[in-house]
Parts: structure tokens; C-alpha cells; sequence
């Protein structure tokens, strides 16, 4: 039998009786299989759970969520709770420098028994080439990630070869036209991951031009599921027409 515990959003008197006297007991972490705590609603349970637990190790742990968590907290449950870790979901709007977010995305990246992520960041990770110099050995087929800007979509997915569903949502308005290389879609053509057959695209207020978005598109070329959205009214209705082009052509 397997414990799924869901210490978020509850009292403060809750929460430490889950920690004094849940996982206090030696058979309930030899079978805990997820691990679900929050800040946001429980004021310092993380960093309490922390201090209480400073050699924690899991060993049964598949699926981590976090919610509101600081930098050091995120790195220190990462790396001390599992290497078994299958799901994790990181969610905080706390302001983050851009590079701690790139070691959190490292770190995600280079986990080899992971299959699902969700990483949402304050302004989204900028995901660019200098995060990993090494060859990517990873397994994620799910993710749902908060990017900075639209071009790191290019070098995320030549992190991800074995993703099979993908939503990206686009944090900051600016896009860096002067930084745009047309040849960097040719590049992601040969890396790109042939599984992908789902594809969420979340634009918001981004200013990207849609020639970028269709050469980008063109590349997904096993796509069965694309939805894109912008709160750009002029992107959304030449993105409608690209769509009903796709599917009539």
C-alpha cells in the first residue's frame, strides 16, 4: 500500500500534527509515494519541514508538489528528498534570480527517472544554451513550463528529446527581434523531439511575430493536438487562419 500525503493548505495545527506524528512513523516514508506542501496558505511549513526533517530521504517518493517555495528550499528538497522522483510540480511567484531559476531548470533537466514536470516561475525560466554543457540523458514526456521569452522554446526542445506532450507559457512581453536567426529553425529541425504530439502554446502578451510562430510550427511535424492563445487580438486571428490553412492543406 502506498501513502499519498497532501499537507497544503491547512491549518498550522494540522500541519504540525502531520509532521510530528504522520511522518515521524519509520513505515509511512518507507511507503510514501507523494508528497504534496505548500506556503501559500500554511505561512513557513516548508522551511518548518525542513528543520524538522534536515536529513530527510524518501526513498519510496514518486511525485513532489511545491507551492510558494523559496530558491534555497526548492534546491535543498530536489536534491536531498529522491533520485526516484517520477512527477514534480514547482509553482511560486516569489522573485527569483535569472540564475537560481536556470539551476532549478538544470536540475529538472538532468534528473534521469523523471516523467512529468510542471515549472512555474515569478517572469518564467530564460532557458538558453548556457544552461547545460553536457549531453541531456532525461526521460520527461510531460511538461508544462513558464518561459521568459519565445525564443527559448528553440533550445528547450533540444532538451527534451523524449517529449511526447508539451505546454509553454510565455511570461514576458519583449521579444528580441535583433537576437532572431532563421537559421536557428533549421538547427532545431535536426534535434527536434519526434514524439511530440501535443503542443499548448500560451503566448499572453508576448510581441513575437507570427512569422517566427508558423516557422516554429512548421518544425512540430508530428503534432496531433496545437492550441495557441494570445492576448493579442491581432496575433489570435492570424493564428486562427494559419490553423484552418493547416487543416484544409
Amino acid at each position: 500500500m502506498n501513502f499519498h500525503l497532501d499537507i497544503s493548505h491547512i491549518s498550522k495545527i494540522e500541519f504540525d500534527y502531520c509532521l510530528s506524528s504522520i511522518l515521524s512513523i519509520s513505515s509511512v516514508l518507507l511507503r510514501l509515494h507523494s508528497l504534496n506542501i505548500s506556503n501559500d496558505e500554511t505561512y513557513g511549513a516548508i522551511a518548518r519541514f525542513i528543520r524538522q526533517y534536515p536529513n530527510l530521504l524518501i526513498p519510496s517518493l514518486r511525485s513532489l508538489s511545491l507551492v510558494d517555495a523559496s530558491t534555497y528550499q526548492i534546491k535543498s528538497l530536489l536534491i536531498k528528498l529522491s533520485t526516484s522522483l517520477e512527477h514534480i510540480s514547482i509553482i511560486t511567484n516569489r522573485t527569483m534570480d535569472m540564475y537560481d531559476k536556470q539551476i532549478i531548470c538544470e536540475i529538472l533537466l538532468k534528473h534521469k527517472s523523471l516523467r512529468s514536470c510542471r515549472l512555474s516561475l515569478c517572469d518564467g525560466v530564460d532557458c538558453d544554451e548556457t544552461i547545460l554543457n553536457n549531453p541531456i540523458d532525461n526521460q520527461l514526456e510531460d511538461i508544462i513550463i513558464d518561459l521568459s521569452y519565445f525564443q527559448n522554446i528553440l533550445t528547450l526542445l533540444s532538451y527534451i528529446p523524449n517529449v511526447k506532450r508539451l505546454t509553454i507559457n510565455i511570461n514576458q512581453q519583449k521579444y528580441y527581434n535583433q537576437d532572431y536567426d532563421a537559421a536557428a529553425f533549421d538547427i532545431v529541425r535536426l534535434s527536434i523531439p519526434t514524439q511530440l504530439t501535443y503542443f499548448n502554446l500560451n503566448l499572453r502578451f508576448s510581441n513575437v511575430d507570427f512569422e517566427h510562430i508558423e516557422q516554429l510550427l512548421n518544425c512540430l511535424v508530428n503534432l496531433k493536438h496545437l492550441c495557441c492563445s494570445s492576448f493579442r487580438v491581432e496575433l489570435v486571428r492570424t493564428m486562427n487562419l494559419f490553423i484552418i490553412k493547416s487543416i484544409f492543406n
